[in-house]
């Protein structure tokens, strides 16, 4: 207002008269919108300019105009452009529920089908949004969807509780979609003569049944160990220089803070890699980690001597590995620790809080192997005492939903069960399923 009365004051003192700004004057008018829309489609559609929009529409501030039920939203436009929103209204929304579909679809995936050894079931990741309303919250939004606060965070990037009215919150709702073959198939099966289980487990078969009434079951551990112990391979490196947490925390945090927090790591050669069970993928873990330079103990029920070979440019070397069988030798020893058993049939954990007590301090432990070896509350405890420096962990215990607390850790390196997703691994357990149904099908 001063500036102003001074600008006059000057004018006048001064004899200057300024020309006036040439205003435009049309006609407005407004429409009752139906559904949400942002202004570009808005302008796509009536050929109206964005800016336009925004000088007739001040306060919408986001450029979009919301829909919420119970509430009426009104667009101001040119009023020549009125008659055509009208008389178009039914194919404008159609247009906008198609670009809205078109903008979501690609969330809504698929979950491939995991055939490590861990998992005998797919999941579908389904998207459904939330359009926040006034006086809504994280904490009620969170129970009635069933998630928790965190994955809401995360999934929306949010950095903290506030809400704006209109906002659409992404939530996530995972489900399995178990592929079982029992009793009931195979009876509705007569002509059946084989099964095939791409992948280790075969808990979703009932075997016995099947080969009692003269049905092959066949599946392909082989195919995806190599793909499993790069993984766990990935994991050890990850974690032996905390690459996870830093990974987060370095869009926001301080650079010479974080430098300093992570100057910590280690290196993996030298060390001692103890490998629990010691099957096709502790096999090839083995031959990984005795390439880099690790010390391989490996535990096995009943002991042996296992022949690893390892590919030095265009020889092969065989180093002997021998198993031992008291997993307390294991543990007061191994600098890192990998798991590679079965769920135990008693459904005790491999290891927990007694297991975590017998290991050297800042071990560190990775699980790709099945949720439940691993008590996940005793490493949580662990992992906060210190005892645990870190762990990597690829299965849970409840999944497709997993205990939140840790995918937060700082010290956890989580991935979704991809042991065995790599486009070779698929590869291989095709043309293997293929060569078995070619071999049995064939007698």
């Amino acid at each position: 207002f001063l500036a102003t009365m001074y600008i006059f004051e000057y004018h006048k003192e001064h004899g200057i008269k300024p020309d006036r700004a040439v205003a435009n004057h049309f006609a407005t008018d407004t429409v009752m919108i139906k559904n949400a829309m942002t202004f570009k489609q808005i302008s796509d559609l009536l050929d109206v300019s964005v800016e336009e929009l925004q000088f007739l529409n001040p306060s919408y501030k986001r450029d979009e105009i919301p829909y919420i039920t119970g509430e009426n939203h009104y667009l101001r436009l040119p009023v020549n452009k009125v008659a055509v929103f009208t008389s178009n209204e039914d194919k404008i929304y159609a247009f906008v529920q198609y670009e809205s579909n078109k903008r979501e679809r690609p969330y809504e995936r698929l979950a491939s089908r995991n055939t490590n050894e861990s998992d005998n079931d797919g999941t579908i990741s389904r998207i459904k949004y939330h359009k926040v309303k006034r006086g809504d919250n994280l904490g009620e939004i969170s129970d009635k969807y069933g998630v928790s606060i965190a994955e809401l965070k995360k999934w929306n990037k949010l950095r903290n509780n506030n809400l704006m009215t209109g906002d659409k919150l992404k939530i996530i709702k995972n489900e399995r979609v178990a592929t079982t073959v029992r009793k009931e198939v195979i009876d509705a099966c007569p002509s059946l003569r084989l099964i095939g289980r791409g992948g280790v487990g075969m808990d979703n078969i009932d075997v016995d049944y099947a080969r009692s009434k003269g049905v092959v079951v066949v599946n392909t551990p082989a195919s995806s160990s190599q793909s499993v112990a790069e993984l766990v391979m990935a994991q050890l490196f990850s974690i032996a220089r905390f690459l996870p947490d830093s990974y987060k925390n370095m869009e926001h945090e301080d650079f010479s803070v974080l430098k300093k927090k992570y100057a910590k790591g280690i290196e993996l050669r030298g060390k001692t890699l103890g490998i629990i069970g010691f099957g096709r993928i502790g096999q090839s873990l083995a031959s990984y980690a005795l390439g880099i330079g690790m010390k391989v103990i490996a535990y096995n029920r009943t002991p042996c001597s296992v022949s690893i070979p390892l590919e030095i440019g265009s020889e092969v070397v065989n180093v002997e590995v021998k198993t031992i069988s008291d997993l307390n030798d294991l543990l007061s020893v191994s600098d890192f620790i990998s798991l590679h058993v079965p769920k135990q049939s008693n459904g005790r954990a491999v290891l927990g809080a007694e297991e975590f007590a017998k290991m050297k301090d800042g071990v560190r432990i990775v699980n790709a192997a099945r949720g439940g070896v691993i008590d996940e509350q005793a490493l949580i405890s662990a992992l906060d005492s210190g005892k645990i420096s870190a762990a990597g962990l690829d299965v849970y215990e409840n999944e497709p939903n997993p205990n939140s607390a840790l995918l937060t850790h700082p010290l956890i390196a989580c991935t979704p069960h991809i042991g065995a997703a790599t486009l070779e691994a698929q590869d291989r357990i095709g043309e293997e399923i293929a060569g078995l149904v070619i071999e049995h099908l064939s007698k």
